[in-house]
């Protein structure tokens, strides 16, 4: 991984051979046009020390090139009618972990809020969401762009000096922990036999 003020490229992904973050205003460009998409990070990447020219010499000849936004989506409640959401479309989490435990966490909840309702979806999704809300604010709070992509020198050396003080590190893993533990979870009948 290496940065320049406003811009990450990463090498070597287990889910892409690489991968970029970088600061912008909002893009206009088609989703589906791949070379349009490899100028966009062609012209955002350029000048760009380390390893980045090669990686964008393979971007040049890839077949499949991703390009979105780091956004979230912020609503006022998880349900209307009779349609709940659950996990990112509901939480609005945005890469910086979390997703899956509220998902599944968000899925429990309200199952068993069914459950507890005898399936009357208005009580159930009012208890969801008085019950849950409060849990999956943390996703609401994050913002991976600044983090991987830190827009001064100064920030990208206190991001690194962060990851190597083993003391700064333990304490915000632990408090990642606390953030993802905390909530009380019901012990909700089982809806086996019936």
């Amino acid at each position: 991984m290496y940065n320049e003020p406003g811009r990450m490229v990463a090498a070597g992904g287990p889910k892409a051979a690489a991968f970029f973050t970088f600061a912008s205003p909002e893009l206009d460009y088609d989703r589906y046009d791949t070379e349009g998409m490899k100028k966009i990070l062609i012209e955002a990447y350029a000048g760009m020390g380390w390893r980045t020219p090669a990686i964008l010499s393979e971007v040049r000849r890839a077949d499949d090139v991703y390009l979105d936004s780091i956004s979230q989506v912020r609503i006022d409640r998880y349900a209307e009618g009779r349609v709940a959401l659950l996990g990112d479309a509901a939480y609005g989490n945005t890469l910086g972990g979390f997703g899956t435990g509220l998902a599944l966490v968000g899925a429990y909840v309200l199952a068993g809020e069914l459950a507890l309702a005898g399936g009357d979806h208005q009580v159930a999704f009012k208890r969801y969401e008085e019950g849950f809300r409060g849990y999956a604010k943390i996703a609401k709070n994050g913002n991976a762009g600044p983090f991987l992509a830190p827009g001064t020198p100064g920030r990208i050396r206190m991001r690194n000096w962060m990851f190597k003080n083993r003391l700064l590190l333990k304490l915000m893993l632990k408090m990642t922990d606390m953030f993802a533990t905390n909530i009380d979870l019901k012990d909700y009948p089982s809806l086996t036999g019936r």
